[in-house]
Order: C-alpha cells, then sequence, then structure tokens
C-alpha cells in the first residue's frame, strides 16, 4: 500500500481544510474538533494563524 502525500492546501473558514492529494483527489476537512481538543493548537483557532498554512514535506504545516 502506498502512502498519499498531500500537495495542495487551500484554508477555508477557520477550523476547515481543502486538501488535495498527490493522486489529484480533494476532500474538504473539518479540523475544528482536532484544535479544540488539543490546547497546545489553541492559538490556530486564530483566523490569521489558521490561514497561514503550508505543506512540508507532504504535511500540512502552520508557520510559527
Amino acid at each position: 500500500m502506498t502512502l498519499l502525500s498531500i500537495t495542495k492546501v487551500v484554508p477555508l473558514d477557520p477550523g476547515f481544510l481543502r486538501l488535495t492529494w498527490d493522486d489529484g483527489v480533494t476532500h474538504d476537512v473539518d479540523v475544528t474538533d482536532w484544535l479544540t481538543r488539543h490546547p497546545t493548537l489553541e492559538m490556530l483557532q486564530s483566523p490569521e494563524v489558521f490561514h497561514d498554512v503550508s505543506i512540508v514535506d507532504g504535511e500540512v504545516a502552520w508557520n510559527g
């Protein structure tokens, strides 16, 4: 089984990401529960921080 890498991320409303994998499939993903369950991710609830997202080595990453 081959693992897919994320090739593109588009931040939507805070808590939602549009992810595209290297096979061309795109899905909108709700990460709000993930953000609220982990206190260390509280900063990502800020729209400015949440929208500063990128792909690093096939994974979603936030600057800072």
